[in-house]
């Protein structure tokens, strides 16, 4: 009797356990994702993936793009054309912080970057983190800029009658390429919409997908990458001196007062370059923020010893 009991036991006991492992077995199914193209959302991220499809008879490999859990996706190719796979948000914004981490093989051509569009007008952009052997995207650079401890040279490039989200167009392209290369870090998107800005290169007014994409062209490669959003932490002040400004954030102007009279004030983009200077001798002081595009800056104060800094943000 004892004997018929244990195996019974042990018999409940094998059947939770396979339950469990078919439970967790599909929990993992559900979880990871292999699509073929198009656009979504998946475990809380939208994703996109665009294939161009088979070029010549040299380019005809199909990659395989598998979205994983939270902001994890990977990708492997062989010969491919061109295609682009990724997870992120739809829409985009100009103040988004990006972090990211994994492994990349960009081959002979391959991008690991934050990739997105605006429209009004139409703009492509590219931060670019990562690449292959040959690194994107040609052309003369406008100029570098220090951001998030690395340096990037900046390009503008024209797109004449080529595929965009909104049909076969002509565009410009924005780009942000990192002179050393990381497949884990994070993104101040910020500091890459004031750098471009201060070159003439301005965003659209409507943002639609952004999303932290692996890029194959005329290549074969690798990626395994999970990503999610930061949050901007406080620029603390240099001396404990309580500075309040409003409205923070700001559309057109913001007033702050100042506890000291003869300063001089000065607003920086995030990544420290001076967008504006100027010797007051009133506590009340008012900043025209208008002609400035969305973004992070620092507000600083400097006045008989002391020094005041405090984050604005322009929506």
């Amino acid at each position: 009797m004892k004997q018929k009991l244990f195996f019974s036991n042990k018999s409940l006991m094998l059947s939770v356990m396979a339950f469990s492992f078919v439970l967790l077995f599909f929990t993992e199914q559900s979880i990871a994702q292999t699509i073929s193209d198009g656009q979504g959302y998946n475990n809380g991220f939208f994703y996109s993936y665009w294939n161009q499809g088979a070029g010549t008879t040299t380019y005809t490999g199909t990659p395989t793009v598998t979205l994983g859990a939270a902001g994890n996706y990977s990708t492997s190719w062989s010969n491919v054309n061109n295609f682009t796979a990724g997870k992120g948000w739809k829409p985009g914004s100009p103040n988004r912080i990006i972090n990211f981490t994994g492994s990349f093989n960009g081959g002979s051509n391959g991008y690991l970057a934050i990739y997105g569009w605006t429209t009004n007008p139409l703009i492509e952009y590219y931060v670019v983190e990562n690449y292959g052997n040959w690194t994107p995207p040609g052309g003369t650079s406008l100029g570098t800029f220090t951001s998030d401890d690395g340096t990037y040279n900046i390009f503008q490039m024209t797109r004449t009658n080529q595929p965009s989200i909104t049909g076969t167009a002509t565009f410009q392209q924005y780009w942000s390429v990192r002179t050393t290369k990381r497949s884990t870090g994070t993104v101040t998107f910020a500091n890459h919409v004031a750098a471009w800005a201060a070159k003439g290169m301005n965003m659209g007014t409507t943002w639609d997908y952004q999303i932290m994409e692996t890029e194959g062209y005329h290549s074969t490669g690798s990626s395994n990458i999970t990503m999610s959003e930061g949050k901007l932490n406080d620029v603390p002040s240099t001396e404990a001196v309580d500075l309040d400004v409003y409205p923070n954030p700001v559309t057109d102007k913001f007033i702050f007062t100042l506890p000291m009279s003869k300063s001089e004030v000065s607003v920086l983009s995030i990544d420290g370059s001076q967008v504006m200077c100027m010797n007051s001798e009133n506590q009340e002081i008012t900043i025209d923020m208008t002609k400035y595009n969305a973004g992070v800056y620092l507000l600083r104060i400097v006045s008989e010893g002391q020094s005041i800094t405090k984050k604005i943000i322009k929506k």
